[in-house]
């Protein structure tokens, strides 16, 4: 990794695992038993994995296999193009349910 990537790289890093261990001591506040909170914490985990890698998977197909013409593109249609090349999952910030997709 080039240096100059690296100072945004690690605050990234530790905020996202701060919200990991903040993610954990809730779940084993929640539950009596440890095995069962980690199970919880593991299945919330996951489910996010999920979404965040269908959003990853949406977003190399608009912004790397699909890449429109953009010169050729007005104003409008560039709108267009980027509002559905970024569009959040539908259940991108599910918290508390799986859905049926994260089961899979």
């Amino acid at each position: 990794m080039p240096w100059t990537g690296l100072g945004s790289y690690l605050s990234h890093t530790i905020a996202f695992e701060m919200n990991n261990v903040l993610d954990m001591a809730e779940a084993l506040a929640l539950q009596v038993d440890v095995d069962e909170s980690l199970a919880v914490w593991s299945a919330t985990e996951t489910a996010t994995g999920r979404r965040l890698t269908k959003l990853g998977m949406q977003l190399e197909k608009a912004l790397i296999w699909n890449i429109p013409d953009f010169a050729s593109m007005d104003e409008a249609g560039m709108r267009e193009w980027w509002t559905n090349a970024a569009k959040m999952p539908k259940d991108m910030f599910a918290s508390d349910e799986d859905t049926d997709e994260d089961k899979e």
